[in-house]
């Protein structure tokens, strides 16, 4: 399928929009917090619609309140999206 720029920015925003990163749209991603960056990688996984997420620690080097956003974001998108999350940590 070929698409065009609208539809590339439509879904950006879409994604920005679910990552709770909306306020952040503007921003150039290298002036991002980690748990920031994180976020923008997994909206960028999800914006190909997979069905299954392979996530290598992914609140690694994070804040404590990161890490726990991070969680919480993650069950939240397991809850709205029909998709498998899988979680390698070692933060136990």
């Amino acid at each position: 399928r070929v698409v065009g720029q609208r539809d590339v920015i439509e879904k950006a925003e879409e994604m920005m929009e679910e990552m709770r990163m909306s306020d952040k749209r503007h921003m150039h991603a290298a002036s991002l917090s980690r748990g920031d960056k994180r976020r923008l990688e997994i909206a960028m996984c999800l914006a190909q619609d997979p069905r299954l997420l392979l996530l290598d620690e992914p609140t690694a080097g994070m804040a404590r309140a990161d890490t726990n956003n991070t969680i919480d974001l993650l069950k939240q998108i397991k809850e709205e999206r029909d998709i498998t999350i899988a979680i390698i940590e070692h933060d136990m």
